[in-house]
């Protein structure tokens, strides 16, 4: 995978007969393996992009497993001010305002980014519907939780 490509480079894991296997895509992933798949990274929109772009196949596998590589960290969070048309995003998404963790103190931080990472990803991923921000409102919920949790220790 040392070549970079233009266009969408996404790691996907299959589920195939002798068990779960790791793939890379270039830009759409063909119909005809989309029911196979069981959960896909978009490599090109994260962060630690250009040291993912020298490992291999197999190196990526072991990585995913291991949990670290989750859903990407977008550039900023869009909220009222503003959408972020390049990464998809025509409109704000004025729940993501609630999921800024930057305020927090860093034993916080630890436990909230990773809800704001995946609030992200959800609003990457999925259409813009009622379920959706059902979704966003209780994960919002589970996160001031986790929030909580951790001040009372």
């Amino acid at each position: 995978m040392s070549e970079t490509k233009d266009e969408a480079t996404w790691f996907v894991i299959q589920r195939t007969p002798k068990g779960d296997i790791g793939s890379i895509y270039y830009g759409i992933i063909p119909a005809t393996h989309q029911h196979d798949i069981v959960d896909k990274v978009r490599l090109d929109t994260r962060p630690e992009w250009n040291d993912l772009c020298d490992r291999s196949l197999d190196e990526l596998t072991r990585l995913y497993r291991a949990g670290k590589m989750g859903p990407p960290v977008l550039p900023e969070v869009p909220t009222e001010e503003g959408a972020h048309p390049e990464l998809g995003l025509d409109k704000p998404e004025p729940l993501l305002q609630f999921f800024r963790f930057d305020h927090l103190s860093e034993e916080l931080q630890e436990v909230s980014e990773p809800f704001c990472n995946l609030a992200n990803h959800i609003v990457l991923v999925l259409p813009k519907n009622d379920q959706r921000d059902r979704c966003l409102a209780r994960l919002l919920e589970a996160k001031d939780c986790a929030v909580r949790a951790r001040l009372m220790t």
